[in-house]
């Protein structure tokens, strides 16, 4: 993917599952990657992994929910790299529980961090972005926010998470819009991942979850559940040359499970 090489691109959540995923994807495309996580000590050891493998990666401590880590964290590729390619808004936090079993602390504590600190990420990013501009010169940039299948569809037990992804997808065709009437080049889309095998949902769901079903009785279309390494490929794909067109757009990647349900219980 040449339209991805020689970009400096910012990842959230990088110090394990989906995000350290598209890290490692990113580098072997060419990319210069910041890989940022709340987990300073586990975001490093992802990043001597990657640089001993030949990529080109920085480590950065970023709590997404902080407005002022988000400024220190565009400080620090300003004063290292003076540009902005990407941002790739992958870090969140998963919750499970019945509606009447949610506190409001466990409801706002789940937005924070899945809407807030996106909503962060883009409002950061498109500034940098506009910042860099030369004269004359229309804004350009782009931005992937991980939402869920969760925003697509209804889940028993995951209102807090379903209403968290819900805004990321609906917030990011709305600034994609905002951008474009603007006339810039900001393209801003978004990722729908469905069930897919990390430690976050094995501690979220249960080890036991991911035996629950036999492959010919799992209810996706293609009989597996997915992996972190079946994302990357599409993260990298809206942040290249390559989609330079596309913004305001989702792409769904869960084996066809949401293709012929309207809701699912899990």
């Amino acid at each position: 993917m040449d339209g991805i090489k020689d970009k400096v691109i910012l990842v959230t959540g990088a110090a394990s599952g989906i995000g350290a995923e598209i890290s490692n994807y990113l580098c072997r495309e060419g990319a210069i990657v910041i890989a940022s996580d709340l987990k300073k000590d586990d975001v490093q050891k992802r990043v001597d992994e990657l640089n001993k493998q030949g990529g080109r990666a920085y480590s950065l401590s970023l709590d997404v929910t902080q407005e002022n880590d988000w400024k220190e964290a565009m400080n620090f590729v300003r004063i290292n790299f003076n540009r902005l390619d990407g941002l790739v808004n992958n870090a969140g936090i998963f919750f499970k529980a019945p509606i009447e079993e949610t506190s409001l602390d466990a409801f706002n504590r789940v937005m924070k961090v899945n809407v807030s600190g996106v909503f962060l990420g883009v409002k950061y990013a498109i500034s940098f972005f506009r910042e860099q501009a030369k004269d004359n010169q229309k804004p350009t940039g782009s931005i992937v926010n991980l939402a869920s299948l969760a925003g697509l569809l209804a889940i028993k037990d995951m209102g807090a998470y379903c209403a968290s992804k819900a805004a990321v997808r609906n917030m990011t065709k709305s600034i994609a819009v905002e951008c474009g009437n603007n006339g810039e080049r900001i393209r801003i889309n978004s990722i729908n991942p469905g069930t897919i095998k990390t430690e976050m949902t094995i501690d979220g769901f249960g080890a036991e979850f991911f035996d629950e079903y036999e492959q010919d009785t799992l209810p996706i279309p293609f009989g597996e559940y997915g992996l972190p390494e079946d994302i990357s490929p599409a993260v990298a794909f809206l942040l290249s040359e390559e989609s330079e067109i596309i913004t305001g757009a989702e792409i769904t990647i869960d084996g066809g499970w949401s293709a012929g349900l309207t809701g699912v219980s899990l």
